[in-house]
């Protein structure tokens, strides 16, 4: 193995025993900054313990402050706003797609992809703070051929694909 298994573990018991009886069919929302590491790697055991545990989780990773995550939030506003039945140009424009989805598949699910997630999670400083509060548990990882890793990145990085003379890149 290329990282040490056994802390891995122990991690995902962590949030396992954190989370029991909370994400059973439910949606958990992490929300981390890539420069956060101990964030960064603590979200691999926290997915396997989720998935353990019969949820489903959603990840965005921030880098230099741009984010969709706003846009999310919103529309969970507006996905409640339209359960309270509020008249809004936002809430029709919703309600009148969710009904042509609806509408094309025949079913009547689409509509639960608008709803804010039972479990949602910032990754602050030192921990994931939100509807509960987790630890970082990073210690699983270990830096693998990371200097080779950082030479390809470069060397992509300043030679493309190397392009042939006809070819244009975007």
């Amino acid at each position: 193995m290329k990282y040490n298994e056994k802390a891995f573990h122990r991690a995902v018991a962590y949030y396992k025993e954190k989370l029991k009886d909370k994400v059973e069919e439910k949606t958990v929302f992490v929300l981390s900054d890539l420069k956060n590491k101990e964030a960064f790697y603590s979200i691999a055991p926290l997915s396997r313990a989720v998935h353990e545990l019969d949820g489903d989780m959603h990840v965005i990773v921030e880098d230099k402050g741009f984010s969709n995550a706003h846009i999310l939030r919103e529309l969970w506003h507006i996905y409640y706003d339209l359960q309270r039945k509020l008249k809004t140009k936002k809430v029709k424009a919703l309600s009148n797609f969710i009904k042509s989805v609806d509408k094309r598949t025949n079913t009547k699910v689409f509509k639960e992809l608008f709803k804010k997630p039972e479990i949602v999670l910032h990754a602050k400083k030192e921990y994931f703070k939100g509807t509960v509060d987790l630890n970082y548990h990073f210690r699983w990882h270990r830096k693998y051929k990371f200097n080779l890793l950082l030479k390809t990145t470069e060397r992509i990085l300043k030679q493309g694909f190397a392009l042939n003379e006809k070819e244009t890149s975007l």
